[in-house]
């Protein structure tokens, strides 16, 4: 990969993996069954949305995502367990999210 210039070369001062040339090169090899990303199907059925939701609350910016070299909405596993944690503990407490729960 650093032949190919994909990565910096280790040898160079101040080289290494730096998360952000990782997650280019995740994004951009991202295939349908990869674990390191979720789709947003996968979101939804983690949070209990539909699709539609899913893509509604990352336009508004409520959930984090990604691009992947073919234009697909990927999200970041751990992102997605604490936001999911978090609306269950609001759930049990009662305190419903408006946001979560409903269409615009």
């Amino acid at each position: 990969m650093i032949r190919r210039g994909e990565l910096a070369d280790p040898l160079t001062p101040m080289a290494g993996l730096l998360r952000s040339d990782v997650e280019r090169l995740s994004l951009a090899r991202w295939r349908p069954g990869d674990r390191t990303w979720l789709t947003t199907a996968q979101v939804g059925e983690q949070l209990g949305l539909s699709r539609a939701r899913v893509y509604q609350l990352s336009n508004a910016g409520t959930l984090p995502y990604q691009c992947s070299g073919e234009g697909r909405r990927l999200f970041r596993p751990g992102q997605i367990a604490v936001i999911a944690r978090a609306r269950e503990v609001r759930l049990q407490r009662g305190n419903r999210p408006a946001e979560m729960l409903r269409a615009p």
